[in-house]
């Protein structure tokens, strides 16, 4: 299905244009009420999964939350150790060396 451009004067002047314009309008409106008839279908389907087995909308939040915070943990972990290396290698600068200095202290203070 292409849809060729003309211009509002020409397909004023074009009858079978803007019959085939009509159609494939129309064609369009069919297949979006399928569509959304389809959605709605199926939005509803899901609601009566959750709404018939209160256990299994249990059993997906916590899935869904374990998910949730095994990604937050990994993705800190992943951060934390890149600030790491970052920070080892700018500790041969001499003047962040005591800045460093002073936070490795605090951090070897705070986990005695």
């Amino acid at each position: 299905m292409e849809i060729h451009r003309t211009s509002d004067r020409e397909s004023i002047h074009n009858p079978q244009s803007l019959d085939e314009l009509v159609r494939e309008t129309e064609l369009m409106n069919r297949r979006l009420g399928v569509l959304s008839r389809w959605v709605e279908q199926m939005r509803m389907r899901d609601v009566l999964q959750n709404y018939g087995k209160p256990s299994r909308v249990i059993w997906i939040n916590f899935l869904a939350g374990l998910a949730r915070g095994l990604g937050l943990t990994l993705g800190t972990a992943i951060v934390l150790s890149l600030l790491s290396i970052l920070l080892s290698s700018l500790a041969d600068f001499p003047f962040l060396t005591d800045t460093i200095r002073n936070l490795k202290s605090i951090v070897d203070h705070s986990s005695s």
